[in-house]
């Protein structure tokens, strides 16, 4: 297949895939493959699943790198399959068990998919991760690239995983134009991967290019002196390999302010469950409500405390802003520890004691919020 991807470049490999000289694109395909694979073998990261790719491995280990660091992912990894071992370990356990397990990894819908995932592996597949792009791109939670990962990875297929590492190589190698994220430059990149991707070992071939963007062609300060695709990379005959890809002005964040209540009566904590759908759905969290355009945060929970007749001798303790982001907004929440002179009923409250609290999945936000009173679950 000869890529078309647009971009101004004067290497061989371009020329050869754009059909500008006489030697084949086949020929450079080949020998980037042998270049790329033959640095992979002396360079690769030594990760769990690698060492041990089993579908099942594989699997989870791409719905938790989903936009979470390498490093991040390799305890909760271990954790999480030393646990739930097989799909049918995973489809079977209770989804708040599940959502413990991956607690603090964040994008907790990523959770969720996991385990409807697998439900639907045990119901429609006898087990056994599916071997079909078809069948894999009907699970939840699995995209193009993930199909391509587990397929190439697992199953040793000829299928392309492109992540924003393997853009950004891509971009680079063959100076294209699109925007950073664009449907254009993911166009061009994917004709390119699969004009040079090999038919043997296509999952060593994928991993090599994830490496070689995540320790090489790094975002900011690329380490081309010793990138093995330096002399075939247009960007570094250019000079400017920052340039690649293009970038737009990424959006503002809205922000939202929040107020959130550590309530303690007698050593226990109230809690209350978040609604199911939306953002962080179905997880716990201390009592916490948006505040209105302007309102102060210190009349915001006064007018709580009053509206839900929690009274206590000492006036609301201000402990701190915490701020957490999300990949469309921003908290921006004002954190007050309150002792009522009693447990306060209703209201969704839930009263547990640290050790209980602990056993409940709560988001990364209020983990901050109850370090500021120097709680640490």
């Amino acid at each position: 297949m000869t890529a078309t991807a647009e971009g101004k470049t004067g290497t061989p490999l371009h020329r050869a895939l754009k059909g500008e000289r006489p030697t084949t694109a086949a020929d450079h395909s080949r020998e980037l493959a042998t270049v790329l694979l033959a640095w992979y073998a002396e360079n690769r990261r030594k990760l769990p699943w690698r060492e041990h790719p089993t579908p099942y491995w594989v699997f989870v280990s791409e719905m938790m790198l989903q936009q979470t660091r390498v490093d991040t992912v390799i305890p909760y990894f271990l954790r999480f399959v030393s646990r739930f071992s097989t799909p049918a370990d995973l489809a079977s356990a209770p989804e708040e068990e599940v959502l413990k397990a991956w607690e603090g990894l964040g994008y907790y819908r990523r959770a969720k998919n996991l385990k409807r995932a697998m439900e639907q592996v045990e119901q429609r597949h006898n087990g056994e991760i599916p071997t079909s792009y078809e069948a894999l791109i009907a699970l939840p939670g699995v995209g193009p690239y993930m199909a391509g990962a587990i397929l190439s990875i697992a199953f040793n297929l000829r299928y392309p995983a492109i992540d924003g590492n393997v853009q950004r190589v891509f971009a680079r190698l063959f100076a294209l134009p699109q925007p950073s994220g664009s449907p254009a430059l993911q166009k061009s990149v994917h004709q390119l991967v699969e004009a040079v991707l090999p038919s043997k070992a296509p999952g060593a071939f994928n991993q090599a290019l994830m490496d070689l963007g995540a320790t090489l062609c790094l975002p900011r300060d690329p380490v081309c002196s010793v990138c093995p695709l330096r002399e075939t990379c247009a960007a570094f005959q250019e000079g400017q390999p920052t340039a690649y890809p293009t970038t737009t002005p990424r959006p503002h964040l809205p922000e939202v302010p929040r107020i959130a209540l550590l309530l303690r009566c007698a050593g226990e904590i109230a809690v209350e469950q978040r609604p199911t759908a939306g953002l962080l759905g179905g997880l716990w969290q201390l009592p916490s409500r948006d505040l209105q355009p302007s309102q102060p945060p210190d009349k915001a929970v006064a007018a709580w405390l009053l509206e839900n007749e929690i009274a206590s001798p000492k006036p609301p303790r201000y402990l701190g802003r915490i701020r957490h982001t999300f990949t469309h907004l921003r908290w921006v929440m004002e954190v007050f520890e309150v002792c009522p002179t009693s447990f306060v009923q209703g209201q969704g409250l839930h009263w547990v004691s640290p050790d209980e609290l602990r056993q409940l999945t709560l988001p990364k936000a209020y983990h901050k919020a109850l370090a500021l009173a120097g709680l640490k679950l």
